[in-house]
């Protein structure tokens, strides 16, 4: 799993890199969120002029002027919405690419937009290329206009002014030369088409460009493409919008071309558009609102409960940033299944469901973000009851998935924060931390220099570390002790714990999510059953942190460097899991730096328990050192 996150990262980061920088792709991205009131307003006039719940369109046609009103809203904003990015785009790409006046040119491409348009002089405009279909003809002009009054300005083809005059009359008159020529130009081009089977400029692009680009954007694997792509990003803490602005342009006309069908009661050509994706991406990228349900309703982690209070709100209005880097989610190889999973399962269920038509199509309407997922599906659906049960069925899907992979880790600490406690003087505590890991260490390492095998583990000890041998190791050990646990306040008392909390103890059932203990510590008396708090806590971390079961299993390799020093090999990336174990920790108030050093008292006072291999022994002690050097790296 981690090789695949490592892979996912190396391609990923480079492509938002790239698509972060590309100046066409990050100005039409700031134009269209630049456009954002004005295609809410459009949206919303669309939506209170054709929505038809209850006698809503009964009151309308008893009040014309109302419906006439919202239509009215709709015409000037939705309707023309080429308009309004040919403006929006070139002001932004002409200050991308250095422009001393994007607005001077930002109006200069609108009227090089408008001289390509086939009109009826002092007569009519038609509307025909205002809408969706002249929305790649208007990025093309958008981006082609500022280019040639760059190469105007930077070979001084341009009129200048002498001295005194006002900036803004400067700039106006710089962009004097290059507006002349192209309107000049753009108008001859136009006239040519115009008398050609073609008809017009903005015709070629729509049926060479635009049509192509739409029919393949509005297919299931580009669907799904998209959505990984933006939900990989999200995972690998890049916002996925940033690598999916590709997309937009394609959307919007498919969003468009559904708005206009609707609007017209004609049927609605395109499965793909802004509503739609909202079935999906239900709580924001990676659908993750089904998080809400999943932490309130099942699981019992108190670090977890305490994310969904502050995330909860935000996630209900699609804001999922608290849940992604608080439970945390980004890179997070337990939770990367159900984040990737649930997004990959409503794409397939959305398509497949409109497609059949047991699900009816969405109407065009768009409605700003972060309105709840369950509203905007309602109200973008062309029947409203509809969309919300396909909402509704995703995110029970979703919870679903979301359930046994946090419940793996909440069964465990579930075990640790309801252990029977019993108060202790402070002495009683201390003595039971000393005799845990100080004085079972030093019988342990006793009892290791009476075997015969010690000497020779011991010389590999002095000739491949910078150690003096086994007794250094030790020694460094207890000095560590000493100086992390001055000063420190303990909650004075012992649990019933299980003792021998390694992995090989545990049992998990993933299908009917059952998690087992087995081989407890023995006892003779309920006294016995009573231990220091953190000891379990080292077991557990002696196996998620130090890699314990593979030495058991052999899978560990122990070379000498060029300056042949020995080195200690596991091929074990668990860096991510540790991040995971030591946030549980933190939640039920563990020190994570004492279960380190006591984590390492383990691996010391094994070492006569597994003398008949050597090579094992030699691997927890370098391993011991492994874990010194991580809490404190200093010698």
């Amino acid at each position: 799993m981690q090789k695949f996150i490592d892979k996912v990262t190396e391609i990923m980061v480079p492509i938002s890199e790239k698509v972060q920088n590309n100046k066409f792709l990050s100005a039409l991205s700031e134009a269209m969120m630049t456009l954002l009131a004005v295609t809410m307003v459009g949206a919303f006039g669309c939506l209170f002029a054709f929505l038809d719940i209850g006698g809503y369109q009964a009151f309308l046609a008893q009040h014309a002027w109302i419906k006439d009103l919202f239509k009215n809203i709709q015409s000037v904003t939705l309707t023309i919405i080429s308009l309004y990015v040919i403006v929006t785009f070139s002001y932004n790409y002409s200050g991308k690419i250095g422009l001393k006046n994007p607005m001077a040119t930002a109006v200069l491409s609108l009227a090089a937009f408008l001289c390509l348009t086939p009109v009826q002089p002092y007569a009519s405009i038609p509307m025909e290329w205002f809408g969706h279909k002249g929305l790649f003809s208007a990025m093309i002009v958008g981006w082609a206009v500022p280019h040639i009054v760059r190469f105007f300005q930077k070979n001084n083809i341009t009129i200048k002014m002498p001295a005194g005059v006002p900036r803004a009359i400067e700039a106006s008159f710089a962009t004097l030369i290059p507006a002349l020529v192209i309107c000049v130009v753009f108008m001859g081009i136009n006239r040519y088409f115009q008398t050609t089977s073609v008809g017009s400029f903005h015709n070629i692009i729509y049926t060479i460009i635009q049509a192509p680009f739409k029919n393949v954007g509005g297919t299931l694997p580009v669907l799904i493409i998209m959505e990984m792509m933006s939900t990989l990003a999200m995972f690998m803490g890049i916002h996925g919008s940033s690598v999916t602005t590709w997309y937009t342009p394609i959307q919007t006309a498919l969003t468009q071309e559904n708005l206009e069908a609707y609007t017209n009661n004609q049927p609605l050509p395109n499965i793909i558009i802004d509503g739609f994706t909202n079935t999906i991406t239900i709580g924001g990228i990676g659908a993750t609102l089904a998080l809400v349900f999943v932490v309130t309703l099942v699981v019992r982690s108190k670090r977890y409960k305490e994310v969904n209070r502050v995330a909860l709100v935000p996630q209900i209005f699609n804001i999922c940033e608290p849940y992604l880097f608080g439970l945390p989610i980004m890179l997070n190889p337990i939770l990367f299944i159900p984040y990737i999973g649930g997004v990959l399962f409503n794409c397939f269920s959305s398509y497949i469901l409109v497609r059949l038509g047991i699900i009816a199509r969405f109407t065009g309407i768009s409605v700003a973000w972060t309105v709840p997922s369950f509203i905007k599906t309602f109200l973008t659906c062309s029947v409203p009851w509809q969309g919300l049960a396909l909402c509704l069925f995703n995110l029970a899907i979703d919870c679903l998935m979301w359930v046994p992979f946090l419940k793996i880790m909440d069964k465990l600490f579930f075990f640790i924060s309801t252990r029977k406690k019993k108060k202790v003087s402070a002495e009683e505590h201390n003595e039971s931390l000393k005799a845990l890991y100080l004085d079972k260490v030093k019988n342990r390492i006793e009892d290791l220099k009476t075997r015969e095998e010690y000497n020779e583990l011991d010389s590999l000890i002095k000739a491949g570390t910078e150690y003096g041998g086994i007794d250094q190791i030790v020694n460094r050990y207890y000095s560590l002790y000493d100086r992390l646990m001055k000063g420190r306040s303990f909650d004075y008392c012992l649990v019933v714990g299980h003792g021998d909390l390694c992995f090989s103890n545990i049992l998990y059932n993933k299908e009917s999510d059952v998690l087992k203990l087995i081989d407890p510590k023995g006892a003779l008396s309920e006294d016995e059953l009573y231990m220091n708090p953190y000891y379990d806590l080292c077991k557990l971390s002696h196996s998620i942190c130090g890699s314990y079961d593979y030495f058991n299993s052999g899978l560990f390799e122990i070379s000498l460097t060029d300056e042949n020093k020995l080195k200690l090999y596991i091929d074990s990336d668990n860096g991510k899991y540790i991040r995971i174990f030591s946030e549980k920790a933190g939640e039920q108030g563990f020190d994570f730096e004492l279960i380190r050093l006591f984590e390492a008292s383990l691996f010391l006072s094994m070492l006569p328990l597994h003398i008949d291999r050597k090579k094992k022994v030699l691997g927890f002690i370098l391993n011991a050192v492994k874990i010194m050097d991580s809490i404190c790296p200093d010698k």
